[in-house]
C-alpha cells in the first residue's frame, strides 16, 4: 500500500481534466492545486526518511509496474493537451478561461510531460523514445540533447546553462537558460556531427528532426 503514493501524480492531470471541463474560475483548479495545496500538504504531512534495503530496491527494479506508470504519462499528456484544444475550438471561452486553461495546460505538460521525459531519457531503445515524445508537446525536445551530453558533463560550471549562478534571481535564471540551452543543444549536435563524420543532413542530425518535427 505504501506505493500507492505514486498514484499522486495523477492528481494533477485529474485537477486538468476537471478544470478545463467545468471552465470558468474552475480554469485555475490545477494552479492553485499544484502552487497551493500541494506545497502546503508537504507541510503539513510527515515526512519519510527511509531509505531501501539493496534487497527491496533489487526487487522494486524488476516491478514492471513502476516503468507503465512511468508510460501511462505519454496517453495522460497528449490527452490533456488534445481535450484543452478540443474545448478552445467548441467553447466561446472569456479571456480568464482561457489564461486558465493555458496555465493548467502548461503544468501538465512540465509535470507530466518533461519531468518524466527526463527520467525516461536517462535510459536506453523504447523507453528512450518515449521520453523524448513526452518532450515534444512542450517543444522542448533539445532537452534530450543538452541534458544528457551538457549538463551532466558540465553541471555546476559556467559553461552549464542549466545551472543557476550563486543568488541569481530565479526569473533572471529563467531568461538565460532557456535560450541558452536550446542554443547549446545546437552545439553540442554540430561537435556529434563532426566526431562521427556525419554532415548537418544526416540521418542522425536530432536536432534538424526536432526542429522539423517541432
Amino acid at each position: 500500500m505504501k506505493d500507492a503514493k505514486y498514484l499522486l501524480a495523477y492528481t494533477i492531470p485529474l485537477s486538468a481534466f476537471v478544470g478545463i471541463y467545468l471552465q470558468d474560475i474552475y480554469s485555475f483548479l490545477t494552479p492553485f492545486y499544484a502552487f497551493v495545496v500541494l506545497p502546503l500538504l508537504e507541510q503539513i504531512l510527515p515526512k519519510s526518511t527511509e531509505n531501501l534495503s539493496e534487497e527491496v530496491h533489487n526487487q522494486k527494479l524488476k516491478n514492471k509496474v513502476y516503468d507503465w506508470l512511468l508510460y501511462l504519462n505519454l496517453p495522460i499528456t497528449y490527452g490533456t493537451l488534445l481535450f484543452a484544444l478540443y474545448i478552445n475550438q467548441i467553447s466561446n471561452l472569456a479571456t480568464h478561461e482561457i489564461i486558465g486553461i493555458v496555465f493548467t495546460t502548461g503544468i501538465v505538460l512540465g509535470t507530466n510531460g518533461i519531468n518524466v521525459g527526463h527520467e525516461l531519457g536517462h535510459r536506453q531503445n523504447t523507453d528512450r523514445f518515449i521520453g523524448k515524445l513526452l518532450l515534444l508537446p512542450s517543444l522542448y525536445m533539445h532537452f534530450f540533447i543538452e541534458h544528457n551530453y551538457g549538463h551532466h558533463l558540465n553541471v555546476a560550471t559556467e559553461e552549464d546553462p542549466a545551472t543557476a549562478k550563486y543568488n541569481q534571481p530565479l526569473y533572471i535564471f529563467w531568461m538565460n537558460s532557456v535560450p541558452h540551452q536550446y542554443l547549446n543543444a545546437w552545439k553540442i549536435q554540430f561537435r556529434l556531427l563532426k566526431t562521427n563524420e556525419k554532415n548537418f543532413l544526416s540521418i542522425t542530425n536530432d536536432m534538424f528532426w526536432y526542429s522539423v518535427i517541432t
